[in-house]
């Protein structure tokens, strides 16, 4: 049997436990566990299901280890924020987390949501909305604007700049000193953006974690 194979015959939890394993293998075998893994994903569903105060997408359905939580104030429907985005190391830039900030759109805009927000530090999360909104759909704003006035900053500009402060701080931390602090929020403007074709998520029950959190 495959590995491909093999995988497709584990349960979601399983699958789960296999990719953490990944950490642990060799270049050579990551590198074929990883196209294994990325055929096997392709062919399943990401998931949502409702927690009290947002909505969670997992991919698989039920996985623990790779998720995008969302939550629409109730002051504010039109607005969704982004809480929490986690894809396994090992299996990163296999397009898990271009697929959950998707099916996260769809479900948004199903609903009436007009904006996405979040912080903007993190590079990663950056490159990823850049690919799958496109930079004419996104701007920035200084997190405690309440206008959200747009600054004339682009995504490449922003990382550049996380990069630069990134620096500072490990310099200013190793002498004792405070770290510099930036907070810019991320906009998406889901009007601009052309979510037809997206994948739609299905719906499924909570991830075990969550589960037993609740029992």
């Amino acid at each position: 049997m495959s590995y491909t194979n093999y995988l497709q015959t584990l349960s979601v939890e399983q699958l789960d436990q296999e990719f953490q394993t990944y950490t642990d293998v060799s270049p050579a075998t990551l590198v074929k566990r990883r196209q294994a893994a990325a055929a096997v994903l392709a062919e399943l569903p990401v998931g949502h299901a409702m927690l009290e105060e947002s909505d969670l997408f997992c991919l698989p359905a039920r996985s623990e280890i790779n998720q995008l939580t969302v939550s629409v104030p109730e002051d504010n429907p039109e607005t969704a924020v982004i809480g929490y985005v986690s894809v396994w190391e090992p299996l990163q830039r296999l397009g898990i987390g271009s697929r959950l900030y998707r099916a996260a759109a769809v479900h948004l805009a199903q609903r009436g949501v007009k904006y996405i927000e979040s912080y903007a530090f993190n590079n990663n999360a950056l490159r990823t909305r850049q690919r799958v909104f496109g930079e004419e759909a996104m701007h920035f704003s200084y997190a405690e604007d309440p206008t959200k006035h747009k600054l004339g900053i682009s995504t490449g500009q922003l990382i550049n700049l996380n990069t630069l402060i990134e620096r500072i701080n490990k310099r200013q931390l190793a002498v004792g000193e405070k770290a510099t602090t930036i907070l810019l929020h991320s906009v998406i403007d889901l009007t601009a953006v052309d979510t037809s074709t997206w994948e739609l998520a299905a719906e499924a029950s909570l991830p075990p974690s969550y589960t037993r959190a609740s029992e």
